[in-house]
């Protein structure tokens, strides 16, 4: 039996959000995304400010004004990555492994689309020592 992946990168829904912003809206934002236990129970107040940030690598898919890359070392985002899980999604290292062995060649081959996507690329590979 194969299981399909629950998509919780709902691009569309992401942009009306985001033109709901861009519009001076505000709204309750009612079934989001859990990244800590993997549900879509989380609800937020969305008051709009004049600069919006969005972080993420999928942000570059976004209907945004401006988009800037941050091109980190694989093995500094990595390193990051697995930090974060451990710390805020309580994950342990067996469970983090297991998410990278999924995860991370899928999104590797997405990086240089998504940079072509960037109004600005800022390269920081060589700002962080090696591991």
């Amino acid at each position: 039996m194969q299981t399909k992946m629950v998509d919780f990168e709902d691009f569309d829904k992401i942009n009306k959000v985001i033109a709901r912003i861009k519009k001076g809206e505000k709204f309750t934002l009612h079934n989001v995304y859990n990244h800590k236990d993997g549900t879509f129970t989380r609800t937020f107040e969305v008051e709009p400010k004049e600069i919006l940030i969005v972080e993420g690598l999928m942000s570059m898919k976004l209907d945004l004004d401006y988009k800037i890359f941050l091109n980190v070392d694989p093995k500094v985002a990595l390193e990051r990555g697995k930090e974060r899980d451990i710390r805020e999604r309580n994950l342990t290292e067996e469970q983090w492994a297991i998410k990278k062995n999924i995860f991370h060649d899928q999104y590797s081959k997405l990086i240089p689309q998504l940079k072509k996507k960037a109004n600005l690329v800022i390269d920081t590979t060589n700002a962080f020592p090696k591991f």
